[in-house]
């Protein structure tokens, strides 16, 4: 799987880290200069340590129909840099899985409110469950909620790359993409109870006979192909995922 990353902050980054950690072969636009950070700042040196196991490569080389996936920091950055929406790119591109970390989602009614780490914090009452009884709320540590934006990014892919297959229905049990449930045309979807999901020919699902949700999603960064097969009735769909 090529990714191509767009990144001056930890959520881009980590996630384009954890996909070349699996295996894909990740190229990162060199944008580095237009960060506000110096050089020897913690933010700047952790981007350093994620940009390993990643190719760099020029802005005007930029050629989306060459990658199955990009992922960008923010919609803001996106458009900078090549002068797109994700909309307009997934319409000018249909195979490109196009992910951007936000902080209320890019539609819906609060995707146009500006927003940082702490306002996600606060709103997803994280700063009042770390808090004490009648003091102030605590935030996390700094980068805490950049890496997992990140890693919800990378595990999204999953589900944008599955909801492409003709047939198959997919459905979010979290909203993160961590468990992505799976079913065809006429089956329950949850946990893929009705699917036989399998690994390198290896079978997934908990107890095919008393126990049958699939409670493991494969990182899709480690996925080289995806065979996707009918049997004589809808449950006798199988998938094959197999690892790089």
């Amino acid at each position: 799987m090529r990714v191509l990353e767009l990144s001056t902050d930890i959520g881009g980054a980590y996630c384009g880290w954890l996909f070349a950690s699996l295996g894909a072969e990740v190229a990162r636009v060199a944008i580095e200069d237009r960060t506000w950070r110096s050089s020897g700042s913690p933010i700047a040196l952790g981007l350093a340590y994620l940009a390993q196991g990643k190719r760099t490569c020029d802005v005007r080389e930029i050629d989306p129909s060459s990658y199955d996936v990009l992922v960008a920091d923010s919609e803001e950055l996106l458009h900078e840099v090549t002068g797109e929406t994700p909309a307009s790119l997934s319409q000018r591109h249909p195979r490109l899985v196009v992910g951007v970390c936000s902080t209320f989602g890019l539609t819906g009614p609060n995707a146009e409110v500006p927003a940082v780490a702490l306002d996600a914090q606060a709103v997803s009452a994280v700063a009042w469950a770390l808090g004490e009884p009648d003091r102030e709320p605590l935030s996390l540590p700094v980068g805490v909620l950049e890496h997992q934006s990140g890693a919800n990014l990378a595990a999204n892919v999953s589900r944008m790359i599955f909801a492409r297959i003709p047939g198959v229905n997919v459905w979010e049990m979290d909203g993160a993409g961590t468990q992505v449930n799976i079913g065809t045309r006429g089956t329950d979807t949850h946990r893929s109870i009705e699917m036989n999901m399998r690994q390198n020919g290896y079978n997934t699902n908990s107890d095919m006979f008393g126990y049958p949700e699939d409670h493991y999603t494969p990182p899709m960064q480690a996925i080289s192909e995806i065979q996707y097969v009918r049997g004589s009735a809808a449950r006798g769909v199988l998938i094959y995922q197999k690892a790089l």
